[in-house]
């Protein structure tokens, strides 16, 4: 099948089931008072959410910067800031996508090698990833007793029970689930004994992934060889204050979740991350179930306008992105020809 029409299946089928998510716990939703809600809302406080978004997303290309300096190249910051947000972009279009496109795009323009652009990435995710854990721990010892009744809802009687249920009723599951895991060991002992013994095929996908973790060594090692630690760890600090403020400031928008504090605001950042994350595009549907349910159960704001403060702050972060992500792929286009015209 053509990679152009797998690319379009696969993300026809992602953007269904986002959909088919925000359908589903919209349904029964008044419309009448969504639109109330909407009308109330004060649209200057997600101009300064944006406004802070892209200044994180500044901080973001900064920080990648210093990464790859200790490797011996320095890319303009705005030339890397684009790379980021096309990378943005492509997430959009097909979920997971964007580090690779960014990667691409970065070596390409700076003539990088891709495998040491994609370590630095590799090893700044990393860190992303450490930071989200600690967040995430702080804000359960925070909101220890709040978030236990709602993971214990959402997850355990709703999910985990039904879940065991299911299992413990049908046994046929249990061995599918025992054969894909034997086929998945044999798999991959069949091609360690074929890299082995020196297949040539299999051989080059093995070099391949050779280059990909020299690459991530290279990313690990300019860590240690950074000389400017501080700009790295205060850009970290930046990124995911930045990520925070753009969820609090959010709150003043929408009057009934106004009322919020700011330790709420983290939570709300912590586990909306998790929605984000879902394989749709952007997290659609998923960020507003895990948002919505969040207001709802957990600080017992009414559905419609917790419906509607989720679908502001996802829309109004996706046209961000869409237009600032178009107009980085034009000045890259423009960047790209003026290269080749130089020579």
């Amino acid at each position: 099948m053509n990679s152009t029409i797998k690319s379009i299946l696969k993300f026809t089928l992602s953007l269904s089931i986002g959909l088919g998510i925000l359908w589903w716990i919209s349904r029964k939703l008044d419309i009448d008072r969504q639109l109330e809600d909407l009308a109330k809302t004060d649209f200057s406080w997600i101009l300064l959410s944006l406004s802070i978004a892209i200044a994180s997303h500044w901080s973001r290309a900064i920080r990648w910067n210093i990464l790859l300096k200790p490797l011996g190249y320095s890319p303009k910051t705005s030339t890397t800031f684009y790379a980021v947000m096309v990378g943005y972009l492509a997430n959009l279009a097909l979920p997971r996508m964007g580090e690779v496109t960014r990667c691409g795009i970065l070596s390409k323009q700076e003539n990088i090698p891709l495998n040491k652009v994609l370590g630095s990435v590799i090893v700044e995710r990393g860190f992303d990833l450490i930071c989200l854990i600690l967040l995430a721990i702080f804000t359960i010892i925070i909101q220890s007793q709040l978030l236990y009744s709602f993971v214990s809802d959402l997850f355990i009687k709703n999910l985990i029970n039904p879940l065991t249920k299911l299992l413990a009723n049908n046994y046929f599951i249990i061995i599918i689930a025992l054969g894909i895991l034997v086929s998945i060991l044999v798999a991959a002992y069949i091609l360690y004994i074929k890299i082995k013994t020196g297949d040539s095929k299999w051989a080059k996908y093995a070099n391949k992934v050779k280059v990909l973790i020299d690459g991530f060594k290279s990313g690990l090692l300019s860590i240690l060889k950074m000389d400017n630690k501080t700009g790295f760890f205060l850009h970290t600090v930046l990124i995911w204050l930045g990520y925070y403020l753009m969820v609090y400031v959010c709150f003043f928008s929408t009057p009934a979740v106004s009322v919020l504090e700011w330790i709420d605001g983290l939570t709300v950042l912590v586990l909306g991350s998790f929605g984000i994350v879902f394989p749709t595009p952007g997290g659609v549907g998923a960020y507003q179930l895990v948002v919505q349910s969040l207001l709802t159960e957990l600080y017992s704001i009414k559905s419609e306008p917790a419906m509607v403060f989720a679908n502001v702050v996802w829309f109004s972060q996706t046209i961000m992105v869409i237009i600032v992500g178009f107009l980085a792929l034009a000045r890259l286009t423009i960047l790209g020809r003026n290269k080749n015209q130089n020579g």
